[in-house]
């Protein structure tokens, strides 16, 4: 079971905004490797100036922009960062006043995979887990193969 210690506040509540898309959990002891990439690829960037929702290190959340304006970055998004390196993880941001998009910078979570390598009869793959979006092969889930399929 999945326990939620963020919750929407009323505004984002009114949008529709759920607990499970804000990003900051505390999972079950029993929680398998494809729920805990779940909950870090499935979460809804946070204003500037709050903590950021994501588990990540190195995030630049809030800081200033580069682009010398007044506003700030926004973690906008975080998703796979490698064909086959399965611990990297993309993540994208946002300046909050100018609109800016800073490019996407690869972050490495050695203890939160988004798939799993597997065999079989026709060898190595790497499992996409089920709700991961990886900018390659779709929205939910697959499986890559040497050969380029998905």
């Amino acid at each position: 079971m999945t326990t939620f210690i963020l919750q929407p506040t009323p505004d984002e509540a009114a949008l529709g905004i759920t607990a499970e898309t804000l990003g900051v959990r505390a999972l079950g002891p029993d929680v398998t490797p494809a729920q805990r990439a779940h909950a870090e690829a499935v979460w809804r960037p946070a204003d500037p100036g709050q903590p950021c929702r994501c588990s990540g290190t190195d995030c630049v959340h809030g800081q200033p922009c580069d682009d010398d304006c007044d506003g700030s970055l926004v973690h906008r998004d975080r998703y796979p960062g490698s064909l086959w390196e399965i611990t990297v993880w993309a993540d994208d941001y946002q300046c909050s006043h100018c609109g800016v998009g800073a490019d996407a910078c690869g972050v490495i979570l050695p203890d939160l995979p988004w798939g799993e390598i597997a065999t079989d009869e026709q060898g190595k793959h790497i499992v996409i887990y089920e709700g991961i979006r990886h900018p390659n092969f779709g929205n939910d889930g697959g499986t890559l193969r040497s050969g380029g399929d998905a």
